[in-house]
């Protein structure tokens, strides 16, 4: 078994572990408390030094900028630098681009003359195809074409039938 100083370190230990869990529980208040005082005191303190703290930010940026305005020079001297090496950079892969694009322009053209073949039969279809739908309505385009030139001659007839030699010649057919 144990011996009593054994217990008695365990049962101080035990009270000891509940004591710490327990000071942390019965302290919610008081950490909630002290969070808001120390939140208030900073917005205070913050509050309290704004006028400072604008002047200095303002003094900050002011600052950079003047900064960056002294470095113009040198900022254009790098773009230019930067670009002179681009353009250098671009010469030298010149002949590279142009094999590079004859390549992919050669290969576009190589599988469209391979698609020769499809592109003349789907033409002589599509030919084939509207020469039929025209020649299915032959009967009603004669038709049509016969009445409205029927109807214009009709009409110049009975307004000129005593000048007009064409009306005088034509006779329509008479209706039973």
């Amino acid at each position: 078994g144990m011996s009593s100083f054994g217990k008695a370190l365990k049962t101080l230990g035990e009270t000891g572990v509940t004591g710490f869990i327990n000071a942390f529980n019965n302290a919610n208040s008081k950490v909630t408390s002290a969070a808001s005082n120390m939140l208030t005191t900073f917005v205070n303190a913050a509050n309290a030094k704004k006028g400072t703290l604008t002047t200095t930010f303002t003094a900050l940026v002011q600052a950079v900028l003047t900064a960056i305005n002294a470095k113009q020079r040198d900022f254009q001297t790098a773009g230019s630098t930067l670009m002179v090496k681009f353009i250098a950079g671009v010469k030298t892969q010149d002949s590279n681009a142009r094999s590079t694009f004859t390549n992919i322009i050669s290969g576009c053209l190589t599988a469209i003359k391979n698609k020769y073949s499809e592109f003349q039969s789907v033409g002589t279809q599509t030919m084939i195809k509207f020469i039929a739908g025209v020649r299915s309505q032959d009967t009603n385009a004669r038709n049509t074409f016969t009445n409205i030139i029927s109807g214009c001659l009709t009409a110049i007839k009975n307004k000129y039938s005593d000048r007009c030699l064409i009306c005088r010649m034509w006779k329509p057919e008479q209706e039973d």
